[in-house]
Order: C-alpha cells, then sequence, then structure tokens
C-alpha cells in the first residue's frame, strides 16, 4: 500500500491471504504426492527406463532380438543343409537361382537389409508355383500357403518360416545392424530354399505325366 491510501479492508486482506494459499496449494499438493508415492514412482521410472534398454535392443516378431539375426541365419544354414532334395527326370534343368539372386547380392554390400528383403522375392515366386504346379490354391501370401501345405516337406517349411521371420525383422526394423556377410548368408539360404520349392513343383509336374 502506498502513503496516503486507505488500509485495506478485512475482507481484502482474506482476498490476498486466499489468493497466496490457493498459489501455494498445488506446489504443496505434488511434493505431498511425491513424498507420500516415492517408492511406487521410483519403481515405475525403473521399469520405464528398462523397457527403454528392451527398445534399444530391437524387439521383433517371433521373439527374434536384432542380436541373434546371425544366429537364426546359421539355424536357417543348417535346416538348408538337411532338405530332402527331390530327383528329377533326367536332362531337366533347375536354376541355380532366382531371378532377384544377383541384385540382392550385388545390394548386400551396399544396403544389407534390402538385400535380405529382394532376395525373399525368390522364395515367393517359388512358392507360387509350387502351390501351382500341386493343384493348391495359392493365397496373397504363397509362403502362408507352402507353409500350411500338408505336401511341403517338414525341413523345407522351417526353413521358409525362419526366412519368412528374418525378411520381416530387416524389412520393419532397420535398426537392426546386418552385416552384409550375413546378408550373403542368407541369400544363399533363400535361394536353397527357392531351388527346393522348384523342385517341388518339377516333381508334381513328372507326376502328371
Amino acid at each position: 500500500m502506498t502513503a496516503g491510501s486507505a488500509p485495506a479492508s478485512p475482507a481484502e486482506v482474506l482476498d490476498f491471504i486466499s489468493s497466496i494459499v490457493s498459489s501455494l496449494a498445488w506446489p504443496l499438493v505434488v511434493l505431498t504426492l511425491l513424498l507420500l508415492f516415492r517408492p511406487a514412482i521410483v519403481s515405475l521410472l525403473a521399469s520405464l527406463l528398462a523397457r527403454m534398454d528392451k527398445l534399444k535392443r530391437v524387439k521383433v516378431p517371433g521373439g527374434v532380438e536384432a542380436e541373434w539375426f546371425e544366429d537364426i541365419v546359421e539355424d536357417a544354414e543348417e535346416t538348408a543343409e538337411d532338405l530332402p532334395s527331390r530327383k528329377t527326370a533326367a536332362g531337366t534343368h533347375v536354376p541355380d537361382a532366382t531371378s532377384p539372386d544377383d541384385i540382392a547380392l550385388e545390394l548386400a554390400k551396399i544396403d544389407p537389409a534390402s538385400a535380405v528383403v529382394t532376395a525373399f522375392i525368390g522364395v515367393e515366386r517359388a512358392a507360387a508355383r509350387a502351390l501351382e504346379s500341386l493343384g493348391e490354391p495359392i493365397p496373397r501370401n504363397p509362403v502362408m500357403g507352402v507353409r500350411k501345405s500338408s505336401k511341403i516337406d517338414p525341413a523345407l517349411k522351417a526353413l521358409i518360416a525362419d526366412l519368412s521371420h528374418l525378411r520381416n525383422a530387416a524389412a520393419h526394423y532397420r535398426e537392426i545392424d546386418i552385416s552384409a556377410e550375413t546378408a550373403r548368408r542368407y541369400i544363399e539360404a533363400a535361394n536353397r530354399a527357392s531351388r527346393e520349392l522348384e523342385l517341388v513343383a518339377l516333381g508334381a509336374a513328372d507326376d502328371e505325366l
């Protein structure tokens, strides 16, 4: 109040005190809540930090984590070694590679993830041809049709399942650090799956003759 001004009325004093109390109320409430729930808040923050750490390791569908990408490729390679390749008629030529392979191998040098995605295109095309030769319906996702087919060898279906998971991881989780060598190994495994599917198609065609 300035000199010469009228003294504040009791109502004005009460209003002034009320405004001070109101301005302090929320900070006091927040501080009180922090003190009361400090253990729970600390636990919540610790949980959030732990989840953020898991996100940094990039967990992807199928339980595959980024650091295990190479291990799954190795599993696919081992499965590919056990494929029961079907014998074809004498003189029948089975392609050593599907059309995207050369592109995939070159792409592996500069963009391994894209190389993985590209290599899987050959598996998808071979899957469609196999289903057609077997007289089975071709769904929008031919790979899923092959995995559900009772006429496809279980080892081949297991290989295709691994390749599919890896392809999805490479396509949707670009944070995964895939080396050029790992991409090349994936491409070789995808080639084997494609050739095996081609043999299935050729075998079905021979059975019809």
